[in-house]
């Protein structure tokens, strides 16, 4: 079979993140750019899920 995948509408900044995921299994120094920019994406996903579960949702959309 063919190898598919699919992103959302609207989805490009997530259809880029898997273009370079796919080019990043054969080129070491991008694989290494991927991996900093995930965990520094892991950090702010981390850091945003503390503040609304502390804030609540209402409070936390209104100071977004």
């Amino acid at each position: 079979g063919v190898p598919v995948a699919s992103v959302g509408i609207d989805g490009g900044k997530n259809a880029g993140l898997l273009a370079v995921q796919i080019l990043a299994t054969a080129d070491k120094k991008l694989m290494s750019k991927l991996s900093v920019y995930k965990k520094t994406l892991a950090k702010s996903v981390n850091a945003k899920a503390e503040k609304l579960e502390k804030e609540g949702y209402k409070k936390y959309l209104k100071n977004k």
